[in-house]
């Protein structure tokens, strides 16, 4: 007989397992012993609140203990694709769920080259009838389990906030399984999202693409027979709609600590809506602001953010504490980011933004300088370390582009010789047009092109560098405002307007002193003026500062201009 354990009555206990394990005649065969179990199972157990008589059971993965599919619909596989990234293959595994008017099933397997794994399903179920599909695994001979859970840490919201409020949350939790030797595997568990495509077509040829998340729900259930646990993950579709969850698998422990592991926990839950949990094989979603379309009446739009595919947080923690779980993560961002970019050499943004299609007519796909300055730092900060194939293209082709951007007429010109960079490129042909250019890209820009001369020695990239920096600095007195705070941008009639960001550029001009102090220090007096300017706002309006701040400081020995008041983990 199965007991279902209810995940609610046993986060963080330890549930031991008495029964001793049946022994098979062939016992050496693992996958042959896990496939007579369940076998075994359906024959004689009613099965996961269904009746085992409508059931219906594919085998998907050929590993030690495989993934089932478990359905009362018609269940038809129609193909195995394998894709290898250098950092990760994909095995992707598609089934039809209840006919060629049913729902189409993909089960992703990325597995990673430290053998540990991250599992993606999608229930696409076009037709109006509700299907149901669970995945299962059989995990035999465990002496002990527990499953520490996110909501231990509850998140604050406010539900009257409509315009504002998210209805995402964080993963499950954290399945920790040990066998009778002792060996430890640990599986992170996502929740299911279920929600519905959006589109918006433009007549130049764009489109925007996002998701309205309808549902965050628990996709885990576990049961117990014996000695072996089941471990269940269900997609419940309600017609019209397409359902996702996920798993990272591992036969190591994720986290080199139990406090390292609570700490993410807290972290994701103070800061749920800058941390990823709804993964696809495509990439994570999450919530997009209002001011992109098209955003449903809900304002439950989700789309595929390129900051937040790119995994920087992960990044930041696997380099303090090394812990496997945000190496895997920063292995699948780089997947993400090559499926996201196709075969283009920068990353498009494909989902437009309300603020831009107001100002300037451009709607997506369109070319952000910010993004793209960022996954290229990305792959070049940790790339070689993880073995990424051609981590440094990126870097050569971003700097690439952005000394195009002159002969292409995206500069905003101060003088013959000195000029800012538009923040914007449009893809659509019927939209091009200059943007303006804000500091905080200005910044980013720059200081991507001093990495790259310093990394190729190619002179054009430190001349379009000066060109930035002289405009900076022949326009320094515009860029500071009355209250010390800088304008957040120069727009294409040399206008300076705008509220800008706390935490941001202030980042941004600390990397710019520290490459020009590498590089050229007759440009570094300007550069500190505009940093004890907006610091010195900073200070008096107690408004903080971030770690990366504090830390950048330290090391330029200018801690005289570290800002009054709390530490933000985020820029803000």
């Amino acid at each position: 007989m199965i007991k279902k354990i209810p995940l609610k009555f046993y986060f963080m206990s330890i549930i031991l397992v008495s029964s001793i394990l049946l022994i098979l005649s062939f016992a050496s065969d693992v996958r042959n012993s896990t496939i007579a179990m369940a076998s075994d199972l359906f024959k004689d157990s009613e099965w996961f609140f269904l009746d085992n008589k409508k059931m219906k059971v594919e085998q998907i993965t050929e590993d030690e203990t495989p993934l089932f599919i478990q359905t009362e619909e018609k269940i038809e596989k129609k193909g195995k694709d394998t894709v290898t990234y250098g950092m990760a293959t994909d095995t992707i595994y598609r089934y039809e769920i209840g006919g060629s008017r049913g729902a189409n099933l993909d089960v992703t397997v990325r597995k990673f080259t430290n053998g540990d794994q991250f599992v993606f399903s999608t229930l696409d179920n076009p037709s109006k009838k509700e299907i149901t599909v669970n995945l299962f695994q059989i995990e035999p001979n465990l002496s002990k389990f527990q499953i520490y859970r996110f909501d231990r840490y509850p998140i604050k919201k406010n539900p009257d906030d409509k315009e504002n409020y998210n209805l995402s949350t964080y993963p499950t939790g954290l399945l920790r399984m040990e066998n009778s030797e002792g060996l430890v595997g640990e599986r992170m568990v996502g929740q299911a999202y279920r929600s519905k495509e959006l589109e918006q077509r433009y007549d130049d040829g764009g489109e925007s693409v996002m998701r309205e998340l309808l549902a965050e729900e628990e996709a885990i259930s576990l049961y117990s027979k014996g000695k072996d646990i089941y471990v269940f993950y269900t997609l419940a579709s309600k017609g019209k709609d397409i359902v996702d969850t996920w798993y990272m698998d591992s036969d190591e422990k994720l986290f080199r600590s139990d406090e390292n592991m609570n700490k993410w926990m807290i972290e994701s839950a103070s800061n749920y809506k800058k941390r990823n949990k709804w993964y696809t094989a495509e990439g994570p979603y999450n919530r997009m602001v209002s001011s992109t379309e098209p955003m449903p009446e809900s304002y439950q739009g989700f789309g595929r953010s390129l900051l937040l595919v790119k995994e920087n947080r992960a990044l930041e923690l696997f380099e303090q504490q090394g812990d496997r779980y945000f190496e895997n993560l920063i292995n699948n961002s780089f997947v993400n980011l090559e499926k996201f970019k196709e075969d283009q050499k920068y990353w498009e943004t494909e989902v437009t933004s309300t603020y831009l299609k107001d100002l300037y007519g451009i709607t997506a796909p369109f070319i952000d300088t910010r993004f793209n300055e960022q996954i290229a730092l990305f792959y070049y900060n940790i790339g070689e370390k993880l073995k990424v194939p051609d981590y440094k293209e990126p870097l050569r082709n971003y700097a690439d582009l952005l000394v195009s951007q002159k002969k292409q007429g995206n500069i905003i010109p101060v003088d013959q010789e000195s000029y800012y960079i538009s923040d914007y490129f449009p893809v659509v042909e019927e939209q091009k047009q200059k943007t303006h250019s804000s500091m905080n890209h200005v910044l980013g820009g720059m200081n991507l092109l001093l990495i790259a001369y310093q990394d190729f020695n190619e002179p054009i990239y430190l001349e379009t560098a000066k060109a930035i920096q002289t405009a900076i600095a022949k326009e320094k007195d515009k860029w500071i405002r009355p209250n010390g705070d800088l304008w957040y941008k120069v727009d294409k009639d040399g206008n300076f307007v705008g509220e800008d960001y706390q935490h941001l550029t202030l980042e941004d001009l600390i990397k710019s002193y520290r490459l020009w102090s590498e590089i050229d220090k007759s440009n570094l007096p300007v550069v500190e003026e505009l940093i004890a300017s907006k610091a010195g706002y900073l200070s008096v309006n107690n408004f903080g500062y971030t770690e990366e701040i504090k830390n950048g400081l330290e090391e330029l020995n200018l801690t005289q201009y570290l800002p009054s008041g709390p530490i933000h983990m985020d820029a803000l």
